[in-house]
This record gives C-alpha cells, structure tokens and sequence, in this order.
C-alpha cells in the first residue's frame, strides 16, 4: 500500500528556506540523517512547490539494505506532474534508519522551493528498553508460519501442471486452510510483540513498532514470482492490522531477507540459511532484542537452536513455533 497523504490543497512555498534548481530527466533527493538503533526515520513536515516546471514528488526508503536488490524500496507517497506538493496527515512514520524526498523533475527545467523536516522515533526493541516496556523485532517465516499455502499435489511433477500449485509446494506443506489464508489471529500477535506489553497502558505510547522482517525459505532465485513487495498480499493484510488500532505495522519489505535454491529440499540447509541471515541482521544491530516465529516445518526448529547458539543468540528473547498438521 501507499501511504495516504493528504494533498487536496497546496499552498505556495513562499516562506520555504530551500530552493534548487533541476532540468528535465535529473532529480533532487533531500534525506534525513540516519537515525541510530532502536529507532526509525520519519517526516514531520513536507512542503514543496515549483515556481518553473512540473515534478514528480516521491517519499521512500532510500535503499542501503540487508535483502539483496530483490525490489525497489518501499515507496510512502508518489504523485506525477505537480507544481505543488504539501503533506497534512504528518507525522509519516517510516520503517528504517533512513527516509528520502525525491523531486523528479518533469520539464525543461523545474526551480524547487521546499521545506523538509525529519525526526527519529524510538522503537523500544534495544536491550535497555525492555524495563520500559518495549517490543521487540520480530523476524518470522512465512509458509506455514503466517500464511497456509495449501498445496494440492504431493510431487513436483503433479505440481508443474498448475502454476499456483508449484508455488504452494515449493512454500509449504500445511493444508488445513484455504490456499494463502491466514493463520487467525496471527497479525494480531506480531503487532502486540512489536508494540511491548505496556502499550495499551501509555495514552501516548512513547514507542512506535518496527515492522515485521520476513526470513523465508522462498528461494531467491525465484524471485520473480516468489518475492515479497509492498503490493503483496502478507504486507496489506499486516498493514490493515496496524490500520485497526490507528498504528503503522506491516512487512519490512526492504530487510526481508531470502534462502537459496542450492538448500534444495533440505531442511537442515534451510534453517541454516535462515540462521545466518538472522546474525547477519544481529551483528548489525547488535544492541536489538529479536522475537522468531517459524513452524516445525522447512528447518525453522533447526534455525532457531543455531539463532541461540550463535554469538548473537543473547539477542533472541524467544522462538514461537507453529505446529502444522501431525509433525
């Protein structure tokens, strides 16, 4: 999804303190600082506007990220052929240390006046928040974890005849619920571990959750048509939990992390890969605390016994496995 900003009226950017000038087929990028750990970049005031010219104004992350190029970065806002862009439902909380405004200009030549101002928000996931009532960064599979993918063949050439069954196979095994439905229930609990136990408690909670990383046993390779976007089902549906009790949640699209087509059919491989993109993710954050839901299906038990036996294993507070079927 795209954040909904409000732009239905925009006033002249008279008093904006910056001007820039740009020519057709070139842009202007105005960033935020990078915020420290345990905490995330957002934009609390947004106003531009062209005296020449029409842009193209975006708000994004800007792209530095664990996953490996699989997509964009996730977009907050996009309009095309405007001479004037002004955000009124601020604050817009973003899912990463960093946050960037483009202006893309459209015309021969476009002279941009604007007024950009970015803060950081605590997250609560550092060690030393847990005594305030913190969450925590939950990093959670997606087949039989979140989702059912309900496969229905039980080979790889039954499953090669019907394109949506060669996905499912390739998922998961779990087909107790209709395909891609999810577990009830499910997006609730990430955002109450995101959240921490005394948000309910706060009338302004002084944390804001971190969205959900994905670690999935999805092979990379086949990311064409296996990947994660912001478009995809998984983050809509984390979104609209977030959008039910007025907070922003969802799937952090850009550090979803993926495994390999050379694990094969090997669970053992799977959860290794899992487990490495887990401490690639800790040694970089190392003062955060991390929650990891998986199922005992595709290497996640494996996975998480190698999370807490790895130097970083003191940051994974808990593993909550989802049982499927009879195994």
């Amino acid at each position: 999804g795209l954040w909904h900003l409000q732009t239905m009226s925009c006033n002249a950017c008279d008093s904006c303190p910056n001007t820039n000038t740009r020519y057709l087929g070139t842009h202007l990028n105005i960033k935020s600082d990078t915020c420290p750990e345990g905490s995330v970049a957002g934009i609390t005031k947004l106003r531009t506007d062209a005296t020449s010219g029409k842009y193209e104004p975006v708000v994004w992350n800007t792209g530095d990220y664990f996953a490996e190029g699989i997509d964009d970065p996730y977009i907050y806002a996009i309009e095309s052929e405007t001479d004037c862009y002004e955000a009124f439902n601020l604050p817009l909380i973003g899912d990463d240390d960093e946050i960037k405004v483009t202006l893309n200009c459209e015309s021969i030549e476009c002279v941009f006046r604007h007024d950009v101002r970015f803060k950081c928000y605590k997250t609560g996931v550092l060690l030393t928040d847990e005594g305030d009532g913190g969450g925590v960064q939950v990093m959670s599979d997606i087949d039989d974890t979140i989702v059912c993918p309900s496969p229905q063949c039980i080979s790889k050439s039954e499953c090669l005849l019907d394109s949506r069954s060669v996905k499912a196979f390739i998922a998961g095994k779990d087909n107790r619920l209709e395909h891609h439905e999810f577990y009830p229930g499910v997006g609730e609990m990430m955002l109450g571990l995101a959240r921490g136990p005394k948000a309910d408690m706060q009338d302004d909670p002084k944390f804001h959750p971190t969205k959900a990383i994905f670690l999935s046993a999805r092979p990379r390779e086949a990311s064409s048509f296996l990947a994660m976007d912001q478009s995809s089902g998984l983050n809509l549906y984390l979104e609209n939990v977030g959008d039910r009790v007025n907070m922003t949640f969802g799937a952090n699209v850009d550090r979803s992390m993926y495994g390999t087509a050379l694990d094969g059919t090997s669970y053992t491989e799977m959860g290794e890969t899992k487990a490495k993109s887990y401490n690639d993710i800790g040694t970089r954050l190392p003062n955060t605390r991390f929650v990891f839901l998986g199922d005992n299906g595709q290497g996640d038990v494996c996975a998480a016994q190698s999370m807490l036996e790895s130097d970083n294993g003191d940051q994974l507070v808990a593993v909550l496995i989802h049982k499927t079927g009879d195994r």
